[in-house]
């Protein structure tokens, strides 16, 4: 859930180095849309446009130092070193041929959903999400279900002081007038995440516990076509806690493994925590070896056919996306 319920973002500034690695592609300037091993660099302009092939910008390679489990973190979706523009929420659909992120530029309250699409070649410019053929300006925490025919986000775009989640059906750049989802939604700021178990289960961040921070909680329903239970943080264990955040949880499609945020070792860092059935509570935490940083990690995102995984972090000075691939 990186983005403005979080603290202050440096601005990034990148050597001229990288933006010379790149200068027979283009200048130094635009967005940067770098989606791994699926094709080459996508450079481009404004991608609240969509951008041009020629516009350019310079990409920076994100990295861990080598540990058993998650290794190789690179960067996949950036702004150039002159913009000041963060990336974050990102979420996928099943086998990560579409990606859905947000694009909020420093300073400003807008932040506004993009995408890009999978040719299974190459990656697509960034394209803004419309609802009813509108652009939704406050809109956070995408989140897509895994067929990619339903999205969830969080906004305040009914006028009231905290963030509620609402939800769209769709695909591609083009979605329905969003509708409030009451009962996922408090008094107090709330936000989504996947779905999980065939739809039935979804995580979502919250402060309806009356607390400052946000706070993990577990959302169910007896099938995709009716309506969510009552939030419940019953069977997370010792996720939450009153002196630190928890937040951004990701759950497995079978339910048993939780990915989530932390701020619980002081930065926020990328957790897993693990049960035997749905009917248990989960495990102890264990902090993820290899994406984590000195900086924040956030919003990680598992594809499970081949251990891919997707976070956000603000190692460069503004919030990034990027990927890691798993070593066992």
């Amino acid at each position: 859930m990186a983005g403005p319920r979080l603290s202050a973002l440096g601005v990034r500034r990148a050597s001229a180095a990288a933006c010379l690695l790149l200068s027979s592609l283009s200048g130094c300037g635009g967005d940067v849309v770098n989606l791994g091993s699926s094709g080459p660099p996508l450079i481009g302009g404004d991608a609240g446009s969509g951008g041009s092939a020629g516009s350019g910008g310079a990409m920076s390679q994100g990295g861990t130092e080598a540990k058993p489990g998650w290794l190789n973190a690179t960067l996949i979706v950036s702004t150039a070193p002159d913009e000041r523009v963060s990336y974050a929420n990102g979420t996928l659909t099943r086998e990560a041929e579409r990606l859905y992120f947000t694009r909020q530029i420093r300073g400003e309250p807008k932040t506004v959903i993009q995408f890009v699409e999978s040719s299974g070649v190459a990656w697509s410019q960034p394209s803004n999400l419309e609802f009813g053929g509108e652009l939704v300006e406050d809109a956070s925490s995408p989140a897509i279900s895994l067929a990619g025919n339903q999205l969830w986000f969080g906004s305040r775009r009914d006028g009231v002081a905290s963030t509620d989640i609402w939800a769209s059906t769709g695909v591609g750049a083009s979605w329905s007038v969003p509708k409030k989802v009451d009962e996922l939604s408090s008094l107090a700021d709330d936000a989504p995440r996947q779905p999980a178990v065939q739809g039935t289960i979804m995580p979502l961040s919250s402060k309806r516990h009356g607390g400052q921070q946000h706070q993990i909680y577990l959302a169910t329903r007896d099938a995709e076509d009716q309506p969510w239970q009552e939030p419940s943080q019953a069977l997370l264990g010792s996720i939450n806690s009153p002196d630190y955040e928890s937040v951004d949880g990701f759950l497995t499609e079978n339910g048993l493994t939780l990915l989530f945020s932390s701020t619980r070792d002081g930065t926020a860092d990328l957790f897993r925590a693990r049960r035997a059935s749905l009917g248990e509570p989960f495990g102890e935490p264990e902090r993820l070896e290899g994406p984590n940083s000195p900086f924040d990690e956030r919003d990680p995102w598992l594809r499970e056919s081949d251990q891919r995984l997707f976070f956000s972090s603000n190692r460069s000075g503004l919030y990034e996306i990027y990927q890691a691939a798993h070593t066992p």
